[in-house]
């Protein structure tokens, strides 16, 4: 792959993962953030960037993206508070489910109180830490 690959390839993945971490979607958070670090494992293996070139990338493109995921929260938010509205609590599954929503509710306005600075910090780290760990090649 080329540099400008690579760099647009981080780009992509850096957005996906704050967008995973700020839905508190877990799952596709931890692999977004293993396919960036091995991304940036083989960015630094090839010499063609270094790692804080590699964080400048991720912030960057973070930052142009953070009030479009912040949307994209808001928007999920309005629709679980839509759904845990119509649920019929009194019921078994109702309140599992008014529960499961109101769990999730409280995460996203969590999400939208966040410092950008927080968010990118995390993930930042989270990526450097996955990439000295399996692939030997960042140091936190």
């Amino acid at each position: 792959m080329s540099g400008d690959t690579f760099n647009a390839l981080i780009k992509a993945q850096s957005i996906r993962a704050m967008q995973h971490l700020m839905l508190h979607e877990k799952m596709n958070y931890r692999k977004e953030v293993n396919e960036l670090a091995e991304t940036c494992s083989n960015v630094l293996q090839q010499h063609t960037n270094s790692v804080d070139v590699i964080v400048q990338l991720m912030e960057t493109s973070m930052t142009s993206n953070y009030l479009q995921t912040l949307k994209t929260v808001q928007n999920v938010l309005e629709l679980c508070q839509e759904e845990r509205g119509k649920t019929v609590a009194n019921s078994f599954y109702g309140g599992r489910e008014s529960d499961r929503l109101a769990k999730r509710i409280t995460a996203l306005e969590k999400s939208k109180t966040m410092s950008p600075l927080d968010i990118m910090d995390q993930i930042v780290n989270d990526v450097l830490i996955e990439a000295s760990i399996k692939y030997d090649s960042a140091n936190p």
